[in-house]
């Protein structure tokens, strides 16, 4: 079962028919882990499959997802800059977070063509600077709106500081339409992440492991 269930993951096969239960799905993926030893699903390093029903044709479909993880690359990763770094500056400032069923951390602050450096700016890039050292990333690249206002202060705030390893930041129309068509992306945009060829839960990762008590709304 667990077998099938992997090879319809990789196939990107998103329908399945004869999974009238989701407990079939958990029960042999329980059964998988629990013979491997393994804690978590997160640590089997397999895609998740989110079984639901479609109610126009009673089939059962499968969201898979492609996020990958970050240990397992060390080429160039793809950075949505305006959305993980408001995201780390609203968790610094002790902001409200939602964690979603995708497992992604995100604020509740909100981007409309308005953005501002404020105090807690810098700390953010010092902790992407401090996870991506950690994990060895080979290079970054930040994206950042160019209608955005500040955009540009922003790109020389990131540029200014001392990365030990490659980093550009490019100025784009839209970000979401670059990322969109990119694998090994950052970014907790829900439209980008249903596009991206593969993501990289990297804000969440940040917000548990750096920032001291994060007040986050689990909706997972």
């Amino acid at each position: 079962m667990f077998i099938f269930i992997c090879s319809c993951i990789l196939k990107r096969n998103r329908k399945v028919d004869g999974f009238l239960r989701g407990n079939i799905i958990e029960n042999a993926v329980y059964k998988y882990c629990k013979e491997k030893e393994a804690t978590l699903i997160g640590s089997m390093k397999i895609p998740l499959a989110i079984p639901a029903v479609d109610i126009n044709t009673a089939q059962t479909i499968l969201f898979v997802s492609d996020r990958t993880f970050l240990e397992d690359t060390k080429d160039t990763i793809y950075i949505d800059g305006f959305n993980l770094i408001i995201t780390l500056e609203v968790a610094l400032s002790k902001g409200t977070l939602i964690r979603g069923s995708d497992g992604c951390i995100r604020d509740l602050a909100g981007l409309r063509g308005t953005y501002r450096i404020i105090d807690k700016t810098s700390e953010a890039i010092r902790l992407i600077a401090s996870a991506l050292e950690k994990l060895q990333i080979a290079k970054a690249t930040f994206y950042l709106d160019s209608p955005v206002s500040n955009s540009g202060m922003l790109k020389t705030r990131i540029l200014d500081y001392d990365w030990k390893f490659e980093v550009e930041v490019e100025l784009v129309p839209n970000t979401d339409r670059v990322l969109a068509e990119k694998d090994r992306v950052v970014t907790g945009d829900s439209i980008v992440l249903n596009k991206c060829k593969g993501w990289f839960n990297l804000g969440t990762r940040i917000v548990e492991e750096y920032v001291d008590n994060p007040w986050i709304v689990d909706l997972s």
